[in-house]
């Protein structure tokens, strides 16, 4: 889906030139499209055209920083998102970046507060709280330790209620395209109309 979208971005950006002020939202598009590939070197391409048409876009300056994270070039990395924190303080996943890149680094006392900031901001991200909780127990931090426990087991607990419902949903489709295979199809789209409530 997003290759097509990404080839639909670049026909546009064909017929209206690369570089207009009006090209923005399609750098953007694209650059958005290859990021979700996971296509490093490419968001590195299209985020920099976002950025010459947008110079103080927090947005590219993350994803710009992430795609360094992931091609293991952490020092530029670390200047991408520390200018996309300046841009945007309210950014969890920048702050938990710079908290991967500080853990790498051996700098534990600056990962834990790039890793708080983020788990502020986005406090269902299970992998900031694992990161948190190990440095925590690493450091012998009992309190930190116990906190972060019970937002393992918090987490761990929503995540089993959305599994029972989406093996909820799933029961009733399956029983409701049984009955349509049998021709109950008001019995069918009864079953069908639950699982999308459950």
């Amino acid at each position: 889906r997003y290759a097509e979208s990404e080839k639909q971005v670049d026909a546009e950006l064909a017929i209206k030139g690369r570089r207009t002020e009006d090209s923005l939202e399609l750098w953007r598009l694209k650059a958005r499209d290859v990021y979700y590939q996971k296509k490093w070197q490419d968001t590195l391409t299209a985020y920099g055209k976002v950025l010459e048409l947008s110079p103080d876009s927090a947005e590219a300056y993350a994803a710009i920083g992430e795609a360094l994270y992931s091609l293991n070039r952490p020092q530029e990395s670390m200047v991408a998102l520390q200018k996309a924190v300046t841009l945007d303080s309210e950014n969890g996943t920048v702050y938990g970046l710079i908290g991967k890149l500080y853990q790498a680094e051996n700098r534990p006392e600056q990962a834990i507060g790039e890793f708080e900031i983020a788990h502020r901001l986005v406090p269902n991200d299970r992998d900031i709280v694992y990161r948190l909780y190990r440095l925590y127990n690493k450091s012998k931090n009992t309190s930190g330790v116990a906190r972060l426990q019970k937002d393992l087991e918090a987490l761990m607990a929503d995540s089993n209620a959305q599994s029972d419902t989406e093996r909820k949903a799933v029961a009733l489709n399956t029983a409701g395209i049984e009955l349509e295979n049998k021709g109950d199809l008001l019995g069918a789209l009864d079953h069908y109309d639950q699982a999308a409530k459950a």
